[in-house]
């Protein structure tokens, strides 16, 4: 025996509860993209997210334009126009792409988030993906089967990078992100509130909490930025470092703490200087034993400092993004007409769009009442 039940408004999704089996149906995703030197392609997106409703009752679309021309924009402003449910999020400044994709995440207001550029391969492999998410893998990430290029030199420098991160503060950079994904809601906001969201993006594997998993697709990943160089990656990197953990704050700690230790240990040796040795000049000592003292009071003083600034970092949240926004466009099309619950000028109630819905089978409980 099956028993179907309709959920909340606006879902339109339903739970079909069988004996000896539980299975829901997906319910509601936000598709996630990029845009920098390039608009995405209207077709393409129109086609992905066609493909996104076989499995989810809801499909909305969240471009974020990062450092895009005007004639970006004027694409980007013609493809809201085209696509239902979709939104451009303009960013005063060009941010890198793992950035980007946490703006959208902030404004996704669905059960899952999908990462996409799109691409052929990204729309060939979502049944596979999509797969791993009914069997109940928070985060599904898509492998490319082809490596890429990379320089030496760039090579050298993000493998140095992770093995700092990874030592210095517990995160594990990964060197190659994919740019296809698929989140759970539960995973996406545990990524935007946490300080190394940036590094958590991009991540494989987010704990034991969250099941994740990898599929192998057809393609190479994506290109490189070619607005990218040496001395922006550097400047992140660092950033990364100093504001995604409390590693170089730690580091403080413990300057300050060797500090405090070399000054007591001079404070020993000046004693001893004075005890063992009868020549000492005048006022030697006494300046000794201040200099250190005052060096000892300093260094106790910034482990204090330093100690209350990691505290309060680490319980502070993740607010600098939303002073990127300076533009949102938002489409006037919409595909929810069909699955609101409405109350017409009689107060009859219709479940869904009035001509789904006979309204004297179903009149309004309010009218009932009075």
């Amino acid at each position: 025996m099956e028993l179907t039940f309709p959920l909340a408004s606006g879902d339109r999704a339903e739970a079909a509860v069988t004996t000896g089996a539980s299975r829901m149906r997906l319910t509601s995703a936000t598709l996630v993209m990029v845009a920098g030197e390039t608009c995405p392609d209207p077709q393409l997106v129109e086609r992905f997210v066609d493909r996104l409703q076989t499995w989810f009752v809801d499909v909305e679309v969240t471009i974020v334009a990062s450092g895009v021309g005007p004639a970006v924009t004027r694409e980007l402003k013609s493809l809201v126009e085209r696509v239902p449910d979709s939104l451009v999020v303009f960013l005063s400044e060009p941010v890198h792409a793992d950035v980007a994709r946490l703006v959208g995440i902030d404004h996704a207001v669905s059960d899952y988030v999908v990462f996409a550029t799109p691409t052929d391969e990204e729309e060939h492999a979502l049944p596979q993906v999509i797969a791993e998410v009914e069997g109940g893998a928070d985060l599904v990430t898509a492998v490319p089967s082809e490596t890429g290029k990379q320089a030496a030199l760039e090579r050298l420098l993000v493998r140095s990078f992770g093995f700092l991160a990874r030592h210095a503060s517990g995160m594990d950079f990964e060197q190659r992100p994919s740019a296809f994904r698929v989140l759970s809601r539960a995973a996406a906001l545990y990524i935007v509130s946490r300080r190394e969201g940036e590094v958590l993006v991009r991540a494989r594997s987010l704990g034991a909490a969250f099941p994740a998993t990898e599929v192998t697709i057809a393609g190479a990943p994506a290109l490189r930025d070619r607005k990218r160089s040496l001395r922006r990656d550097l400047g992140r990197a660092v950033r990364l470092m100093a504001t995604g953990s409390a590693g170089l704050l730690r580091a403080s700690s413990y300057l300050a703490v060797l500090g405090g230790g070399a000054s007591a240990i001079y404070a020993i040796y000046v004693l001893a200087i004075y005890f063992l040795l009868p020549s000492v000049e005048p006022g030697w000592t006494t300046l000794s034993l201040q200099l250190s003292g005052m060096l000892f009071l300093f260094s106790v003083q910034f482990l204090l400092l330093a100690e209350n600034v990691i505290h309060l970092s680490t319980n502070s949240g993740v607010s600098h993004r939303r002073h990127l926004i300076i533009r949102e466009l938002r489409s006037m099309k919409s595909r929810r007409g069909m699955a609101l619950n409405v109350v017409d000028a009689n107060g009859h109630f219709h479940l869904g769009a009035p001509p789904l819905a006979d309204s004297e089978r179903r009149p309004s409980p309010w009218n009932e009442q009075r």
